[in-house]
């Protein structure tokens, strides 16, 4: 995808919506103070991980947030980040861009 906007990706019935971003050069690039949507329909998620591209600094230190649950950001230590909680959808706000290279979420 090479022009920024809304995109949704699915792999195994779940679904990640972006409102504003891209998937460029092998990562997910979410735009400032945008969400990313999972949605698992009828199944439970219980976390979701994801991994920071290396090398960018993601316009400062981002605050993630979500509507459920606990999200933590470990950019600055390790590169990764984690959701943990119980929903079938979560929605996760970011205060500045973010770059990812991958997602893993894990569904009962």
């Amino acid at each position: 995808m090479s022009n920024p906007g809304e995109y949704t990706t699915t792999r195994s019935g779940v679904s990640m919506t972006v409102s504003n971003g891209l998937i460029s050069s092998g990562h997910y690039r979410i735009y400032a103070n945008e969400t990313i949507t999972i949605d698992a329909g009828s199944q439970t998620i219980t976390s979701i991980n994801w991994g920071f591209v290396s090398g960018y600094k993601n316009n400062g230190t981002t605050t993630l947030t979500a509507d459920s649950g606990t999200c933590v950001n470990n950019y600055a230590t390790d590169l990764t980040g984690e959701w943990t909680g119980s929903a079938s959808t979560v929605v996760i706000t970011t205060t500045k861009q973010i770059r990812l290279t991958q997602v893993t979420v894990v569904v009962e």
